[in-house]
């Protein structure tokens, strides 16, 4: 033994980095597998992604313990709180039992820094002893040249291709009043496309079915179809999605005229303008349910009357000024 000692002194090696080493090529054979959750909210949907967080924990630890069987499991929630993002870290045993947990906070203007130091602190909870390794490992640096230049901590992590904008399609029962004579139900479809973090543009193609109605002694039919284009602020959060928006609609009020005289006077269109408000909860998956409010201003208003008949008891139907609606769907999300 005195001998292998004095030989490995002779080279220039001292025996105590040679079994550091050694003992470090033993753990991290001996390492138990990990499975790693990297779940980002609504609200950080721009972070780096799960890839990118396993691929700097993989760098910083030397070896893979994500592509092992796994004993003990590491959940991550990304979050953003005004002008923060937040991280909390558990880890727990293959029963449940907590065993470690973190919760990081960057004021970064993204998320790019938080992710690194999440990375960071994964590979220390799956390898206290993955920094000193890596520390004793590390060459030396060359005696004649430039000395290696150190990594940036803040360089982003290697990622997949860029994900596109997102957006919803959502299917939704609508409740109006105001446009028609009576209180109407119909049925829409709509469609929002994300242009940043806080805008997103939108459209809702709108119809309520022809209903019948005696008023005033006559036999008449009301319908409508309408199409709205609205610009959105969205105040995203990790359950529920904000978004206050307005924009102009274009609608055909469809009126058939069956008793004094049949007639069918045909489609008689309006402009308008639309404020909105609007929440989008993420239920499972890419589904989403979507509520939403408005109030709508049209031009012209219409008013429809009997002729021959005494003023007073010859309105038919006078369009309000402000209608309001109301609406609720079921739609699926895409990023």
């Amino acid at each position: 033994m005195s001998n292998v000692s004095d030989a490995f002194a002779a080279a220039g090696v001292p025996v105590v980095q040679i079994l550091l080493i050694l003992l470090a090529s033993l753990t991290s054979t001996a390492a138990s597998g990990v499975r790693l959750s990297w779940v980002r909210g609504l609200s950080a949907t721009d972070c780096p992604d799960a890839y990118a967080v396993e691929t700097d924990t993989v760098r910083r630890l030397g070896h893979n313990p994500f592509a092992q069987q796994p004993k003990s499991f590491i959940e991550a929630v990304v979050t953003r709180e005004a002008e923060s993002f937040q991280v909390t870290i558990m880890m727990r045993d293959a029963q449940g039992k907590m065993l470690d947990s973190r919760v990081l906070v960057s004021n970064a203007a993204d998320c790019r820094p938080l992710a690194t130091a999440a990375a960071l602190t994964i590979a220390i909870l799956i390898d206290p002893d993955a920094v000193a390794r890596s520390s004793v490992e590390a060459p030396p640096p060359s005696p004649a040249g430039r000395p290696p230049s150190l990594a940036n901590t803040d360089q982003a992590a290697p990622q997949r291709p860029a994900e596109g904008r997102g957006g919803r399609a959502t299917a939704m029962g609508i409740a109006d009043r105001g446009l028609l004579p009576q209180a109407a139900l119909g049925a829409g479809l709509a469609v929002t496309l994300d242009v940043g973090r806080h805008w997103a543009v939108g459209t809702i193609v709108g119809l309520f079915p022809d209903q019948r109605s005696t008023v005033s002694g006559g036999d008449f039919a009301f319908g409508m179809s309408s199409a709205q284009f609205l610009g959105c602020f969205a105040r995203p959060n990790p359950v529920i999605r904000w978004e206050l928006c307005a924009g102009g609609m274009v609608s055909a009020l469809h009126v058939v005229v069956y008793a004094p005289e049949p007639a069918n006077p045909g489609e008689k269109w309006a402009v308008g303008v639309t404020a909105m408000a609007r929440s989008i909860v993420k239920l499972v998956g890419p589904v989403v349910l979507e509520v939403s409010a408005s109030a709508t201003d049209i031009w012209p208003r219409r008013a429809f009357v009997v002729a021959g008949r005494p003023q007073g008891a010859d309105t038919v139907f006078t369009q309000g000024a402000i209608a309001l609606a109301a609406s609720v769907g079921v739609g699926v999300g895409w990023r």
